[in-house]
């Protein structure tokens, strides 16, 4: 992904993948971003059916978010160092 996430154009693309995919795990690198909100997953996600983890940009670099379907999955516990976010699911169903 060039430039981070931040442009509409960008997060509806990745919707659209998501939706066509049956996508139940996202992790979208270089998002650039320094805070992720309920709102900004709900657009990338398309549905309120996700959670997510999320390691900040540092400046005008990195920054991760890592989402997926609360449906199929529940985070036990998560983890994160320089350039990864990690996490322990429980698996649903």
């Amino acid at each position: 992904m060039c430039g981070g996430l931040g442009g509409r154009i960008k997060k509806n693309k990745i919707r659209e993948l998501v939706r066509q995919n049956n996508i139940d795990f996202l992790t979208l690198q270089e998002t650039k971003l320094e805070e992720v909100t309920p709102s900004l997953c709900f657009s990338i996600w398309g549905s309120e059916d996700f959670d997510w983890v999320f390691r900040p940009s540092e400046g005008s670099s990195g920054g991760i978010i890592s989402s997926w379907r609360k449906s199929c999955a529940s985070l036990v516990s998560s983890f994160q160092g320089e350039g990864y976010v990690g996490g322990y699911f429980g698996m649903e169903g």
